[in-house]
C-alpha cells in the first residue's frame, strides 16, 4: 500500500489501515490521517476521473477547494469544517481547516488529511499545538479529546463519502 504526507512527500506504510475507521497517526511530529482504498480492475486514469467527480460533488465549491492537480495522479486541496465548540462560556466556536491529498495508482486510492488547524475569529493554532505541550507530551483533557474526535469524524466522513461514491459509480473496493 502507499500514502504520503503533502509537506515532505515521505512515503509511509498504511497497509494496516484495513477498516473503514480512520485513525490519527503521528509522523515527524505531525498529526495526519491516511486511508488506502484498494479497488478492483481500475486504471489510475479512470480512478482519477472518478475522484475528480467525487471532489466536485462533495465540496460546495470544488474550484476553491482543489489547489493542485498533478498528471492524473494526485489531487490536493484544502477543506474547512465548522462546528467545534471550544468553550461553553463564553461560547467560542472554531473550524477545522485541513489539507487533503488523494493519490491514485492502478487499483489503489490513498486519501490523506494533514496540516490541520483550529481556527477561530481571533486565533489560528495547529492541531499539534492543541494536542501536545511544550515538552511534546500528549495532552489528555476534555478539550483535546473533543478536537481529536472532531478531526477523526471529519476524516471518516470523507473516507466513507468516497467509498459510497465509488460504489455508486460501480467501482468495487475490497
Amino acid at each position: 500500500m502507499f500514502g504520503f504526507t503533502e509537506g515532505n512527500a515521505q512515503r509511509i506504510d498504511a497497509s494496516n489501515a484495513k477498516s473503514t475507521h480512520v485513525q490519527m497517526i503521528y509522523l515527524n511530529g505531525s498529526a495526519l490521517f491516511v486511508k488506502d482504498i484498494p479497488v478492483k480492475n481500475r486504471s489510475a486514469e479512470n480512478l482519477y476521473n472518478i475522484i475528480n467527480a467525487w471532489t466536485i460533488s462533495t465540496f460546495n465549491s470544488a474550484s476553491t477547494v482543489v489547489k493542485r492537480k498533478v498528471e492524473d495522479v494526485i489531487i490536493q486541496g484544502v477543506g474547512v469544517e465548522p462546528g467545534i465548540v471550544l468553550y461553553a462560556f463564553p461560547r467560542v466556536v472554531a473550524s477545522l481547516k485541513y489539507s487533503f491529498t488523494i493519490e491514485v495508482e492502478d487499483d489503489k486510492i490513498c486519501l490523506s488529511m494533514s496540516d490541520m488547524n483550529i481556527v477561530t475569529d481571533e486565533s489560528n493554532y495547529t492541531l499539534e499545538e492543541y494536542l501536545f505541550d511544550k515538552k511534546q507530551h500528549e495532552i489528555d483533557d476534555k478539550q483535546t479529546r473533543k478536537i481529536k474526535s472532531h478531526a477523526t469524524k471529519i476524516a471518516n466522513v470523507l473516507v466513507n463519502s468516497l467509498k459510497v461514491f465509488l460504489v455508486e459509480n460501480s467501482v468495487v473496493s475490497d
